[in-house]
């Protein structure tokens, strides 16, 4: 009977443990700064997804969400934040996005509320100046190197015709991709788009919308990223 009783108490101390990690891991995940950076480096012109913007954890909309994001330094940076719904507003997140003017460096400072608890956090960015990583830069037969000199993200409309064919590419010294996507409509009738993961020297769809190729500056260790928009 003991012995039953001993093992009893020892599944009742691993319940309690493991509800316990759970308890922990939840109050960890609960600051909705807690995966913010504190310190980026982006080359200007360039808009990075999670570099240059950041995101909470998703809320339902009876919790009450707010954000304020605040540039050290407008003349260097400026920043855009607000609470956004998704799913048909049952739920949403607050976020910032910064956009780099010139070269230097400014803090985000950003305070976010939820449920009239405050968190709060800096980030330190550092812009430097665009240089095109690319040697070659195709699409099929079309390289389009040349085109993304002097900025990252050009217009194409109507300098470029409909673009498809396998993804190659060299690049300059210093320089490595990190990730690869491109856009696509999942359905054309609501306008749902989403993004797929593409390799060097596999094919593009004839009906993919932009591509966006992230990289880094291995000299200086600053973000870079080349949008290709498919007109």
């Amino acid at each position: 009977m003991k012995k039953k009783k001993d093992v009893l108490l020892m599944i009742l101390a691993t319940v309690v443990a493991v509800l316990a990690m759970s308890v922990n891991v939840w109050a960890a995940q609960k600051n909705p700064l807690a995966k913010m950076p504190t310190k980026m480096k982006v080359t200007l012109g360039c808009s990075i997804g999670n570099v240059t913007n950041y995101s909470t954890p998703v809320y339902y909309n009876r919790e009450n969400i707010e954000i304020s994001a605040v540039s050290s330094n407008p003349k260097v940076m400026m920043v855009f934040s607000r609470v956004s719904g998704s799913d048909g507003g049952a739920k949403r997140n607050a976020f910032y996005q910064v956009t780099g003017i010139k070269e230097g460096t400014a803090k985000v400072n950003v305070t976010v509320k939820v449920n009239g608890k405050t968190y709060k956090k800096t980030c330190t960015y550092t812009f430097v100046k665009y240089a095109n990583p690319f040697k070659t830069l195709k699409i099929g037969k079309k390289n389009l190197a040349s085109y993304y000199a002097k900025e990252p993200e050009p217009s194409l409309y109507g300098v470029v015709s409909r673009l498809n064919g396998k993804l190659t590419y060299s690049l300059k010294a210093g320089y490595k991709v990190e990730k690869i996507e491109y856009s696509r409509f999942v359905n054309a009738n609501n306008g749902s788009i989403k993004m797929y993961s593409i390799k060097k020297g596999q094919k593009l769809p004839k009906d993919f919308l932009a591509l966006f190729i992230k990289l880094k500056n291995t000299k200086n260790n600053a973000y870079v990223s080349i949008r290709v928009d498919n007109n």
